[in-house]
C-alpha cells in the first residue's frame, strides 16, 4: 500500500505543471488538432475521436507522462 501511496504523490505531484502545458484558454486542443488533419486520418480514427470529450486526449497524455516521471523518479532514487 505504500508503494501505492507513493505512486500516486508522485504523480500528482507533476500533474499541476502538465495541466498548464497542455490545457489553457488560448491553447488548441489535441482533439481540434487532429480534427483539423482529416486528411492524415482513417474512417476508423475520425469515428473513435468522435467518441472523445475535449480534453480526453490531454488527460491521456498527462496520465502516461505523470506515471513516465513517477518511473523515472524510483529509478533516479
Amino acid at each position: 500500500m505504500k508503494l501505492f501511496y507513493e505512486y500516486v504523490k508522485t504523480m500528482y505531484k507533476f500533474t499541476p505543471e502538465l495541466i498548464k502545458l497542455f490545457i489553457g484558454k488560448d491553447k488548441t486542443t489535441a482533439l481540434e488538432y487532429l480534427k483539423s488533419k482529416k486528411a492524415w486520418l482513417s474512417e476508423d480514427d475520425l469515428s473513435l475521436l468522435s467518441l472523445f470529450d475535449q480534453y480526453t486526449l490531454e488527460v491521456i497524455i498527462i496520465h502516461v507522462l505523470s506515471n513516465l516521471y513517477s518511473c523515472l523518479g524510483e529509478v533516479w532514487k
